[in-house]
């Protein structure tokens, strides 16, 4: 159990500079070229409007975030009832996410081969999305498991 919980340890900080090294070359690529004079992002892309579906993106994050808060609790207590619910929201706001994200990476201006900016950005909205995924799919089998009374 002891390993178990190192080796957890170990993958959870490999993802977290995973993250932090795309954020790091996004940063860098695009204060260097402020610094030179140059625009950021560069000239023939169009970033992504924040005020739209990132926006709504993030709130179904942390409404999902308050949902799981919500499922473990009930599973705390054995409420398996009280745990469906919130399970099934989690459940569906991953895929309500994964649905818009997909769509704006589709409607997006600008590919992975068009700069340093267009690399990271889906570099980190890939890796985003493959968490999210992966979420989803623990969530849906904790709802399946919680349905057949596993807990």
């Amino acid at each position: 159990a002891r390993g178990l919980k190192i080796g957890f340890t170990l993958f959870l900080i490999s993802e977290a500079f995973f993250f932090v090294g795309f954020f790091w070359a996004w940063f860098s690529s695009g204060i260097g070229n402020l610094s030179s004079g140059c625009l950021w992002p560069p000239r023939p892309i169009i970033p992504v409007y924040p005020w739209g579906a990132p926006l709504f993106n993030t709130a179904i994050l942390l409404a999902s975030g308050a949902a799981v808060t919500w499922a473990h609790r009930a599973v705390a207590i054995h409420d398996r009832e009280e745990a469906m619910i919130p399970l099934g929201l989690c459940v569906l706001a991953g895929v309500v996410f994964l649905r818009f994200q997909f769509g704006e990476c589709k409607a997006a201006s600008f590919t992975i081969a068009d700069s340093a900016y267009g690399s990271c950005f889906y570099m980190l909205t890939g890796l985003h999305g493959s968490h999210v995924l992966g979420g989803t799919l623990f969530l849906a089998a904790m709802l399946v498991r919680n349905y057949f009374c596993h807990f």
